[in-house]
Parts: structure tokens; C-alpha cells; sequence
């Protein structure tokens, strides 16, 4: 494990003159892109989850016409 100083960078990054090397700098703290991204998979996930219920609720719906159809026709 590379030592760090204070600043928590490395050595070697602290000397290397290549900037291929360093991640481009990010003005967002990490936990504010974790609240974005946590934000917008509770979005995706709601959005599914009411497709889901509208889709089974009209699968029920049909199964009760069916049912009812057939119910009428035999009596």
C-alpha cells in the first residue's frame, strides 16, 4: 500500500507530470453523486413498479370478464 500525505495524495501523484494518469477532477462531493444516482434508481424503480401493478390489475380485470362471460353463459 502506497503511503499518503496529508492531502491523502500518493507520491506519485504528487510528482507525476502525465495527466493521463489523474481522474479528472469532480466538483460534486461523492455523496451528493450517490443521492443523484440512489434519486434516479428510486425513480426507475417506482416507474416499473406502476407499470407492473397497471399491467397485473388489468391481467385480473380480464381474468374477472372472462369469468363473468362464462359465468352469464351457463345460467
Amino acid at each position: 500500500m502506497e503511503r499518503q500525505n496529508l492531502n491523502g495524495l500518493s507520491w506519485a501523484d504528487q510528482w507525476d507530470t502525465g495527466d493521463y494518469l489523474r481522474p479528472t477532477p469532480v466538483h460534486e462531493s461523492r455523496t451528493k453523486r450517490m443521492q443523484k444516482v440512489t434519486a434516479k434508481a428510486k425513480a426507475s424503480a417506482f416507474k416499473g413498479l406502476k407499470k407492473m401493478k397497471k399491467g397485473t390489475m388489468a391481467g385480473v380485470q380480464w381474468i374477472k370478464d372472462k369469468y363473468q362471460r362464462r359465468k352469464s353463459q351457463r345460467n
